[in-house]
């Protein structure tokens, strides 16, 4: 059965991977810049940090990209997220930029963090939850400001931290069994390296 569910998920995975390389195609061809690179987050949620292989492109002060969410515990594939930046400051003979951003994700199927976990079995020892196997669904939405780093011509980093919200879809039942909210505000922390295409 797990065979079976890590072959789904290297599908999954195949098939976004498939989309990012068209996306940036299609980036490619117009007057934009296109960029591949990796994102490690984490927020409020109460759920194991992810780690997004994303795809991105740049028109002027604009930058979108779309990313999935590869969660830290187990290597779980469990969603998608899209972000929107506009540099605040971007001028051509700075390395460092900073800007202001939007960040969506989706979680179809994701595993708590382990302390997460922890606090849970200390508040309600008697508890009947698998706490480990758990899987919830949840969308989330942040704001924030980022700091890029130019390193080289294609490589660069980013440093963001913003403040949102998430909300549990569903499992009510299991939420109102545990000390984690099924909704509320959050912080949300993210670093990554981004190389350029073009």
């Amino acid at each position: 059965m797990k065979t079976t569910t890590n072959y789904t998920s290297v599908k999954k995975i195949a098939k976004i991977i498939l989309t990012i390389s068209l996306l940036t195609k299609i980036a490619s061809a117009q007057n934009c810049s296109s960029y591949m690179g990796i994102r490690t987050s984490v927020s409020g949620n109460g759920l194991s940090p992810t780690n997004a292989l994303m795809t991105g492109m740049k028109i002027s002060r604009c930058e979108m990209e779309l990313g999935a969410n590869v969660q830290e515990r187990h290597s779980h594939f469990s969603g998608l997220q899209m972000s929107f930046a506009y540099y605040l400051l971007d001028d051509c003979s700075s390395k460092a930029k900073l800007s202001a951003f939007v960040n969506c994700s989706y979680n179809f199927a994701a595993y708590l963090s382990q302390g997460t976990i922890n606090r849970e079995k200390q508040i309600a020892p008697e508890s009947t939850i698998n706490f480990q196997n758990l899987l919830l669904k949840t969308v989330e939405t942040h704001g924030g400001f980022a700091l890029h780093v130019q390193h080289t011509k294609y490589m660069s980093s980013f440093y963001a931290i913003g403040f949102g919200a998430y909300q549990t879809i569903g499992s009510k039942a299991v939420c109102s069994q545990m000390y984690r909210e099924g909704n509320a505000v959050s912080l949300y922390l993210s670093v990554g390296i981004k190389y350029s295409l073009k």
